[in-house]
């Protein structure tokens, strides 16, 4: 089954390529880079379908919702919900495929939350937490998870996480994503001109980053080269 991935950051869609024993590992599916956010994500679903994707996985990363979850936790998610309260529900089977083969990560099953922008305060996640029950923040699943409820295909999201739930995440961050998926560099630093004092939160943050690119690349490795979803 040809499956479409959509990311939302180049880094994101690296982890799906990777070498191993010093060959090439031909990647078979169909990766698309969105960008961030939902317009982006779900442009870029419809785009995998119309290639001919019979599947489609969110890829990516994610904020935590839940306080166990620390920077490289792997989340599947179950459902993904969007802010207008629309629930997306994940291919079940998948769910437990994934879960099965990405065992020695140690992941959890839950619910992700879709927002429409970018999440910044640890109160306002809190916030999201208790309204929906949800473990993972990102901006990109639920519209993946639209389009494939539309094209009747399945659909799963496996996320790893970024930043712990009592986080704020600085703004100089926020000032790096981008709509073509590659972080823009001189919003930051004019950001960090105006605000030094974010410089230790945001190095935090990218060493956090780093953790969970690995550990998305360690489950892109352990299901290569096949992803085999039934």
């Amino acid at each position: 089954m040809q499956i479409g991935f959509v990311t939302a950051l180049a880094s994101e869609a690296r982890t799906l390529a990777f070498s191993s024993r010093g060959q090439d590992v031909e990647v078979k599916h169909d990766v698309e880079i969105a960008g961030v956010g939902i317009k982006n994500a779900s442009q870029a679903s419809m785009r995998l379908i119309e290639r001919g994707a019979k599947g489609l996985i969110s890829w990516g990363t994610a904020g935590a919702l839940d306080s166990q979850l620390r920077p490289g936790s792997v989340v599947i998610y179950n459902k993904a919900y969007n802010v207008t309260g629309d629930i997306y529900r994940c291919n079940a089977e998948w769910c437990d495929q994934l879960f099965l083969a990405l065992s020695a990560l140690e992941p959890i099953k839950g619910c992700g939350f879709t927002a429409d922008r970018a999440v910044a305060n640890s109160q306002e996640k809190i916030a999201i937490k208790n309204r929906c029950g949800c473990v993972a923040l990102d901006m990109e699943s639920a519209a993946v998870g639209a389009r494939a409820n539309a094209a009747n295909v399945p659909f799963v999201a496996v996320r790893v996480i970024v930043d712990p739930l009592y986080f704020d995440i600085p703004q100089a961050a926020i000032r790096a994503l981008s709509d073509d998926g590659n972080p823009r560099k001189w919003p930051v630093i004019r950001r960090l001109i105006q605000r030094p004092q974010e410089l230790p939160a945001l190095l935090k943050l990218v060493r956090w980053y780093r953790i969970a690119l690995r550990n998305l690349t360690l489950a892109a490795e352990t299901l290569q080269p096949d992803f085999e979803t039934k």
